[in-house]
């Protein structure tokens, strides 16, 4: 069995609306509610055909009490956090010790509702990434709704948003080569404003402990000085410490949401991303880089057209599907102006906000 990590997840039935159409229909109130802000996927797969033996099962929090609205699979469990604030879980893996029971390791951001005048000039209420949240789940291989976890926010030296650890995870050795019992968990971060793409490490133990203090950053402790890791602690804090830092992309080359996977045919690390309405794949040999960028696919109409209102993004590589020569992927498409996701409603928007599927062959 495969865990696929959502955020915002509507729920509904979708209906006829018409001889040719299909529209979603919103699930009422009492019932539970159409919107969830994340949702877990269970998806069982063939190992040798590499194709879902059934239909993805879906997981979240049921309503406590009727008529209150279900709530997410993953939910903030400081106090002192504001009411408003959710989760949206992006990238996560499997750790299972010689002698322990198994653990699951999630990286999400943290984000709040914003109001007041910049919600009036929407109309509606936003939202503003707050900071990164690491969860440790004890017990994945039971049933979700059965999960017991802990989590923590990820520390950073520096304004809430500034720098975000949470684009995805991928545990390599010390040199930072692949390896399934590697030391190192590598965290792949975002600088905020004019994104670019950064790298964090830190002990697979001390990960399990939610212990950040030996956290290490691909940065420059002095200006002129060569990329290194160093403790995160040891940087100078505010703008010194997103200065230091040193990108492993260059603006546009970078996003919020993304990932990183090794490919063992290819030999290289892969990060996928959205670009206007391409996806590229940058890649390469060291997670330090240098990376390269490659276009693989062009996004179809009416989603990639030409000053389109929808926006690709969060795509996501899915090894469990792909077959030694492929790379599988997916991504997202959403509308750009309707933050309360009123118009996925409407007629001729039920394929809107669906992962959409791509399969890139490997020749060569």
């Amino acid at each position: 069995s495969y865990m696929w990590l959502f955020g915002d997840t509507l729920i509904g039935t979708v209906v006829r609306d018409g001889a040719t159409s299909l529209r979603r229909v919103k699930r009422d109130k009492p019932s539970g509610g159409h919107l969830v802000r994340n949702s877990i996927g269970m998806l069982k797969v063939d190992p040798q055909t590499r194709r879902p033996r059934s239909a993805m099962s879906f997981s979240w929090t049921p309503q406590a009490q009727p008529g209150a609205g279900d709530k997410a699979a993953f939910s903030l469990l400081s106090a002192d956090r504001s009411s408003s604030d959710f989760v949206w879980p992006l990238a996560g893996l499997s750790f299972c010790a010689p002698t322990a029971a198994c653990k699951l390791y999630i990286v999400a951001s943290q984000c709040g509702l914003v109001r007041g005048s910049v919600a009036q000039l929407l109309q509606a209420d936003s939202f503003s990434v707050k900071g990164s949240i690491a969860i440790v789940v004890h017990n994945p291989q039971d049933p979700p709704d059965l999960w017991t976890y802990d989590m923590k926010r990820i520390p950073v030296p520096a304004y809430d948003g500034m720098v975000t650890w949470h684009a995805g995870v991928a545990r390599a050795d010390e040199q930072g080569l692949p390896d399934e019992a590697g030391d190192w968990l590598y965290i792949l971060g975002a600088q905020g404003g004019w994104t670019k793409q950064v790298l964090a490490r830190i002990p697979v133990a001390d990960f399990a402990k939610l212990n950040f203090s030996s956290m290490q950053v691909w940065s420059a402790n002095a200006s002129g000085a060569a990329p290194a890791w160093n403790q995160q602690s040891a940087l100078p804090p505010g703008d010194g410490f997103a200065k230091s830092l040193v990108p492993i992309g260059d603006i546009g080359d970078s996003v919020q949401e993304a990932g990183m996977w090794f490919h063992p045919r290819l030999q290289l690390w892969y990060i996928p991303m959205a670009s206007g309405d391409k996806i590229v794949l940058r890649t390469a040999s060291s997670l330090t880089g240098p990376w390269s960028s490659h276009v693989v696919y062009q996004i179809p109409e009416p989603w990639g057209a030409e000053d389109s209102e929808y926006a690709a993004y969060a795509v996501k590589a899915h090894p469990e599907l792909a077959h030694d020569d492929e790379i599988v992927l997916t991504y997202n498409v959403n509308l750009r102006n309707d933050p309360l996701m009123g118009r996925l409603f409407e007629q001729g928007e039920v394929e809107t906000y669906v992962p959409a599927f791509i399969r890139v062959q490997i020749r060569g």
